[in-house]
């Protein structure tokens, strides 16, 4: 974590940055959240999990940071 400059009401900006870990496999209920998040219904698309699997798997592009 970094912090960096003011924000607009004179606190500091909290700039997060991401420690990506290649071996994290995430739980069951994780990908079936983050399908939700994405806009995938694990009940009804269940064919298409392996977009939230990769997706929460996935570093952060470069020139992004954590939300």
């Amino acid at each position: 974590m970094e912090l960096r400059n003011k924000n607009t009401n004179g606190r500091p900006n909290l700039v997060l940055e991401e420690e990506y870990d290649e071996n994290y496999q995430p739980s069951e209920e994780e990908v079936c959240d983050y399908a939700q998040i994405i806009g995938i219904d694990p009940k009804t698309e269940p064919h298409l999990i392996y977009i939230a699997r990769e997706g929460i798997c996935a570093p952060l592009p470069d020139h992004w940071k954590p939300w």
